[in-house]
């Protein structure tokens, strides 16, 4: 009898993964940003959603957060506008209920321990690190109590924060660069092989392959590879700098966890799964709809 479990990872249009230490699972499943800030606003997507937990969970699922997700929250929270601080936070509120306020780490350092069974020498941060993220923005009673470093967890004699500075910076070097490439890829004409795209990734993780390892990379990237196919094959009128193409970047980075055959996404966006519907791991990504099948 098959007692494996499945665990749900939602991104930022859906969001959610109780730790995967000591626990055999079956299926993670993470939802995109539009879930997780429309679940309560919109009718459809909240009864869409119920559903969905509802059937998943009979089935045996828990959710994990992927830390993309929590990077675009917080981006949003970088502007000063105290008067939608309550707004947001319903966005770390559906995350953190739904996921027990556990989570993935970086796409990078997660391919690494997937497939190579090892770690990534330029990433730090653990699940754990994220988690006391989300943590100190639902326990802050403003924006700029995050900014000012003034968010008590638990402690009156210690304060805590957020350095918006960094996360704006970071992420929007993540989308310049990946907008560079995209832009390089579509003016040349010639898409690299996917173990040229491997190599590349390894040499960003700062690891030097050894036997077997650009192939059996560049098979875990298989559906990024396949999405960043179809951004590059967008005709001239499409800017990868625009607003509204923003998280391209972001989306290419949450189809990294497809590396672990054990995980799905559930998502909003059928463009995500269309881009990528030539690769294999395109079947682990789940079409939020009222019975939650893939399509």
């Amino acid at each position: 009898m098959n007692d494996r479990r499945t665990t749900l990872i939602l991104e930022t249009n859906a969001i959610s993964l109780p730790s995967m230490t000591n626990c055999v699972l079956n299926h993670v499943i993470f939802g995109d940003t539009n879930i997780c800030d429309k679940w309560e606003s919109d009718t459809r997507v909240n009864q869409n959603w119920l559903d969905a937990k509802a059937r998943l969970e009979s089935q045996g699922e828990a959710y994990v957060s992927c830390p993309m997700v929590l990077i675009e929250l917080l981006s949003r929270l970088i502007k000063p506008e105290p008067e939608y601080f309550s707004d947001d936070l319903q966005s770390f509120i559906f995350q953190s209920n739904n996921a027990q306020n556990s989570f993935l780490t970086f796409p990078g350092k997660f391919v690494l321990r997937t497939v190579l069974d090892t770690d990534s020498p330029i990433s730090r941060f653990q699940g754990a690190d994220f988690s006391q993220w989300a943590k100190l923005v639902l326990s802050a009673p403003s924006r700029q109590s995050i900014a000012s470093a003034e968010v008590e967890l638990g402690s009156s004699s210690i304060s805590y924060g957020l350095d918006f500075d960094v996360i704006r910076d970071q992420h929007k070097e993540g989308r310049i660069k990946f907008a560079e490439q995209m832009a390089q890829w579509r003016a040349s004409g010639a898409i690299p092989a996917r173990q040229e795209v491997a190599r590349g990734f390894l040499r960003s993780q700062g690891i030097i392959p050894g036997d077997g390892d650009t192939e059996a990379i560049a098979d875990a990237l298989d559906a990024a590879y396949h999405y960043q196919i179809g951004l590059a094959g967008q005709d001239d009128s499409y800017d990868y700098t625009a607003q509204k193409h923003r998280g391209d970047w972001v989306d290419s980075q949450l189809l990294y966890y497809l590396a672990d055959p054990s995980l799905h996404i559930l998502t909003n966006d059928r463009g995500l799964k269309n881009r990528c519907a030539r690769s294999k791991q395109a079947e682990r990504i789940i079409i939020l709809v009222r019975c939650c099948v893939p399509v």
